[in-house]
C-alpha cells in the first residue's frame, strides 16, 4: 500500500504560476497546493498580477515561504552553511 502522506523533501523543487490564485485558505485549490509547497526543498511562485486589495490574500503565500525560513533554521539547512543560521528565503 502507498502512503498518501507528503513528508518534507518528498519534492526538490515546485514551481507555481499563476500563484495569485493561492489567495484564500479555505479554497480546495490552496488546501491541496500549500502542503506540497510546505514539503518541498525550494519553491518559486510566479504570478504577472499586481497585489491584491487586501493583505489577507497574500498570507496563504506569504505563509509558505516563512515556514520554509524557519524549517532551515532549525535544521541548519543547505542555504546556512549548517551554522544553523538562515541566510534567507532563496537558498
Amino acid at each position: 500500500a502507498t502512503s498518501k502522506r507528503i513528508l518534507p523533501g518528498l519534492f526538490k523543487a515546485i514551481i507555481v504560476d499563476e500563484s495569485h490564485a493561492l489567495k484564500s485558505k479555505n479554497t480546495k485549490r490552496t488546501k491541496a497546493v500549500l502542503p506540497l509547497l510546505k514539503a518541498a526543498e525550494r519553491c518559486l511562485l510566479l504570478s504577472g498580477t499586481p497585489a491584491f486589495a487586501k493583505p489577507s490574500e497574500l498570507w496563504p503565500q506569504l505563509s509558505v515561504l516563512g515556514s520554509r525560513s524557519k524549517r532551515r533554521h532549525d535544521s541548519g539547512g543547505s542555504d546556512s552553511g549548517g551554522s544553523g543560521k538562515s541566510t534567507g528565503i532563496w537558498g
